[in-house]
């Protein structure tokens, strides 16, 4: 016996498996610090026009996992204890339509991240330090939900 038969060896769909989760634990590795600290490197971004662009294209990215957040730890006041999330959560119709909400609130805070953006460099693209201003468009949908979220 050789190759995949032999004794020992992984099956192919384990080893497919493997892989799979190493590049999600990869892409998490990457993208979770890039979110969580793009909101205050934007600041320091938007004093150039390269840093503008790269704050353009990801600073959505950005918005949406900090909408996601907001709207889950800051809706349910987990601070209150399991049994507030829970009630939360239940409130809310179910995990299921809890997870399906969370969902549509961060990829509706992606889409609305980029209309704003273009919006805003549309219209304020011949005003002056108007780029100083981009996190504020950028952000603007995790600051809704945040704002949502204390309202209940």
């Amino acid at each position: 016996m050789s190759g995949p038969q032999r004794l020992g060896a992984p099956p192919r769909v384990l080893r497919a498996l493997l892989k799979h989760v190493l590049q999600s634990l990869i892409i998490t590795a990457i993208f979770v610090p890039m979110a969580m600290t793009l909101p205050v490197a934007a600041i320091w971004l938007c004093q150039s026009p390269e840093g503008g662009q790269f704050l353009f294209w990801l600073g959505p990215w950005s918005c949406c996992f900090w909408a996601l957040i907001l709207h889950n730890f800051v809706g349910s006041r987990f601070w209150r204890g399991r049994e507030a999330v829970l009630a939360w959560r239940a409130e809310r119709g179910g995990y299921v339509w809890s997870v399906g909400k969370s969902t549509g609130v961060m990829f509706a805070s992606l889409f609305l991240s980029y209309v704003i953006e273009f919006g805003y460099v549309y219209w304020l693209h011949t005003v002056p330090g108007a780029l100083r201003l981009l996190p504020v468009a950028t952000y603007a949908p995790a600051a809704f939900v945040l704002w949502r979220a204390i309202r209940g």
